[in-house]
């Protein structure tokens, strides 16, 4: 927390939220979103099952929204399950694209992010399009050519924010994946900050971090 709110010109924490536990999830972001350092939320794999697309993530997003707090979703496709299909060999609790798709559906007017691209861009990508609300991140996706020229002919640039997802990749390798497309200079700024900024401009600016 003091390191946080030391360096809140170049370090923004988010916290991981459950929502298999609604009540203490809300409270954790009263402590560290509302009165504390922290600007956003993360859903990751939760240990019950409940994925961001249960009915029990209504507060948790509502009390987001009323934050102003970015929605991070880790998303993942992976091919498994009888019969084989993607998404049936995905983790207890591991979002899909499809299950950021039912949850945006719901809060149309509240943004949130499709975290890695969902592990597969082009189906990642189709299943998030018909949702403005929802912004399309490579952080930790595979490094395949092509990959951001898709998404921003499918979603627009003002839809696509870049995360380092370090460390377990590295900066060359994500800044490579919006250096290699096909953008033009104005394009490649909104994907490396300017839509984060622009999306949660009015929370930075009530605490104070530089936009």
């Amino acid at each position: 927390r003091e390191i946080l709110e030391k360096n809140k010109d170049k370090i923004l924490g988010i916290i991981r939220i459950d929502p298999g536990y609604p009540r203490e999830s809300c409270a954790k972001m009263e402590k560290w979103i509302r009165n504390g350092p922290c600007i956003g939320i993360k859903y990751l794999l939760q240990k019950d099952g409940i994925t961001c697309s249960h009915p029990n993530s209504d507060p948790i997003v509502r009390l987001a929204a009323e934050l102003g707090a970015p929605i991070y979703i880790h998303s993942w496709l992976k091919v498994g399950g009888t019969p084989r299909s993607p998404g049936g060999g995905r983790s207890p609790g591991e979002a899909t694209p499809m299950d950021v798709a039912v949850l945006a559906k719901r809060f149309p007017n509240v943004p949130m992010i499709c975290g890695h691209s969902g592990g597969d861009w082009e189906l990642g990508a189709r299943a998030v399009r018909p949702y403005e609300n929802v912004l399309f991140e490579f952080a930790g996706s595979y490094s395949h050519s092509g990959s951001v020229d898709y998404a921003v002919n499918e979603l627009g640039a003002d839809r696509i924010v870049w995360g380092d997802h370090g460390p377990g990749r590295s900066f060359a390798t994500e800044l490579s994946k919006v250096l290699d497309a096909s953008l033009s200079h104005s394009d490649r700024m909104k994907i490396f900050g300017g839509n984060y900024r622009r999306t949660w401009a009015k929370l930075f600016r009530e605490k104070g971090i530089p936009t």
